[in-house]
C-alpha cells in the first residue's frame, strides 16, 4: 500500500534556551517555559500488509514551519522563531476489523527525526532516534482504495531532544536547548495493491 495525506501538527517545546551575542558568548540561559507550536504536515505512508491483521510500514512525515515567540529580554534574539521536524519511520500496524470496510488500527515503531530552529542565533538542530506511537481508522471505499485517519505522536516513548549549536567558535554546546514532543492528526487515502 501507498498513501498520501495531511491534516494537523502539534509540536510542544519546553526547557532551556540559550542567546549568543556578538562577541559569539552565551548571554543568556533560560527556561522558555511550554510553547505549543502549528502547522500544517504531510504524510507519506507505504507498507506491506501481511493479513487483515498485521502489516509493516514505512512513513515520511514533514511538521511544516512552526512559530514560537522568543524570550523576552534576552539579547541575541529575534522577536519570533521557526522550527520543523522530518520524520523517518518505521513501524508494525495491527488491524481491528470494526466491519467488512472499517478497521481499528494500532501502530508502534521508531523513527529517525531531524529537527531544526531556524532564524534564531546558533540554528540549533539535531538528528536523533526517536517513538513512534499511533491509533487510526482506515475505511476502504473501494477493494483497493482506502481513507485513513491516523493520530502520530513522535516523542512520548523515547523524547526528542534539540541541542543548541554555538556559531562558529563561540562557547561550547551547554546541552538541551529543548525537549519536543510532535503530535500529528492526518487524513490520508491509500492505495492497495
Amino acid at each position: 500500500y501507498t498513501g498520501l495525506g495531511t491534516g494537523l501538527n502539534i509540536t510542544s517545546n519546553s526547557n532551556l534556551i540559550k542567546t549568543y551575542g556578538a562577541d559569539q558568548k552565551v548571554e543568556g540561559i533560560q527556561n522558555m517555559g511550554s510553547q505549543l507550536g502549528y502547522s500544517l504536515p504531510i504524510l507519506i505512508d507505504a507498507g506491506y500488509r501481511f493479513n487483515p491483521y498485521f502489516s509493516a510500514g514505512f512513513s515520511y512525515s514533514y511538521s511544516g514551519n512552526q512559530q514560537y515567540v522568543g524570550p523576552v529580554g534576552v539579547a541575541g534574539n529575534s522577536d519570533v522563531f521557526w522550527g520543523s521536524q522530518n520524520m523517518f519511520g518505521v513501524s508494525a500496524v495491527g488491524y481491528l476489523p470494526l466491519n467488512t470496510d472499517l478497521y481499528l488500527k494500532g501502530r508502534l515503531g521508531l523513527a529517525y527525526a531531524m529537527a531544526t530552529m531556524t532564524t534564531y542565533i546558533g540554528d540549533p538542530g539535531t538528528k536523533m532516534l526517536t517513538s513512534e506511537l499511533g491509533v487510526g481508522l482506515q475505511y476502504f471505499m473501494t477493494k483497493y482504495l482506502s481513507l485513513d485517519f491516523d493520530y502520530i505522536n513522535y516523542g512520548a516513548l523515547i523524547p526528542m531532544q534539540l541541542h543548541y549549536n554555538p556559531p562558529a567558535g563561540g562557547a561550547p554546546d551547554l546541552g538541551t536547548i529543548d525537549t519536543i514532543n510532535n503530535n500529528q492528526i492526518f487524513v490520508s487515502l491509500t492505495v492497495h495493491y
